[in-house]
């Protein structure tokens, strides 16, 4: 099984990037931890539409890879994801 070239992945962990980014804004109103944005309000519903525009984008490019490829790039996005309980510096909760 061939794995996917040092492109597609650095294709898939821009797009993660994004959407981290846009995410952290959400919660905490800032893309980098500080106030240096905070001038500009960006509305819930658009940074919404960025995400979900993110991962439309991230479906359609792995739906262009062969099958093979298709399962590697999804074990490199599942390894991205913090999983409460299993990383060890993320608190683990009672809320699944």
């Amino acid at each position: 099984m061939c794995l996917p070239g040092p492109t597609v992945l650095e294709v898939f962990n821009t797009l993660l990037r994004q959407l981290r980014l846009s995410v952290d804004y959400e919660l905490t109103g800032s893309y980098d931890g500080s106030t240096n944005i905070g001038t500009k309000i960006i509305k819930a519903h658009e940074e919404r539409q960025l995400q979900e525009a993110v991962i439309r984008t991230i479906g359609s490019f792995a739906n262009t890879l062969p099958t093979y490829q298709r399962s590697e790039v999804m074990l490199f996005i599942m390894g991205k994801i913090p999983v409460p309980g299993v990383h060890p510096l993320l608190p683990s909760s009672g809320s699944g």
